[in-house]
């Protein structure tokens, strides 16, 4: 195999992790917000006086988005590495046009930014739920 054909091969190679990385992205938006969505529904439907118990509830959505943040912010964090390699090897092909990976990298941000946000507005509604008289008696 020539150096041109593996240049190829890992050009495409590169092409398609990107768009694969959106796609698990978005993916991931989707779950957590529909898995969200649903628990908190759930807790808001039930009568407020309930067991203390049933707050903690919120705990699983609020420490998934962290981890989905810390991945997310560990992955943009990377993008560079990426970038890097797509412009030394359409360089090697003499391509004037290559796939961009600053989009998937601030898609990376905001969503890790969001999930930090949806997490803490889910402590804060643990904390506060009755100052903030959210669930019905």
């Amino acid at each position: 195999m020539t150096r041109e054909e593996l240049d190829w091969k890992q050009y495409d190679m590169m092409a398609l992790t990107i768009r694969w990385g959106i796609e698990l992205l978005l993916k991931a938006n989707v779950f957590y917000y529909a898995v969200t969505g649903a628990i908190l529904s759930f807790y808001l439907s039930r009568p407020a006086p309930q067991p203390s118990t049933l707050k903690f509830a919120l705990v699983v959505p609020a420490l998934l988005a962290l981890v989905l943040a810390v991945i997310f912010l560990l992955s943009a964090s990377t993008m560079w590495k990426a970038e890097t390699q797509i412009q030394t090897i359409a360089g090697n092909l003499k391509l004037t046009a290559w796939p961009d990976t600053v989009g998937l990298k601030w898609a990376l941000i905001g969503s890790a930014v969001l999930l930090l946000l949806v997490a803490l507005a889910l402590v804060l509604v643990m904390a506060f739920e009755s100052c903030l008289g959210i669930r019905r008696s």
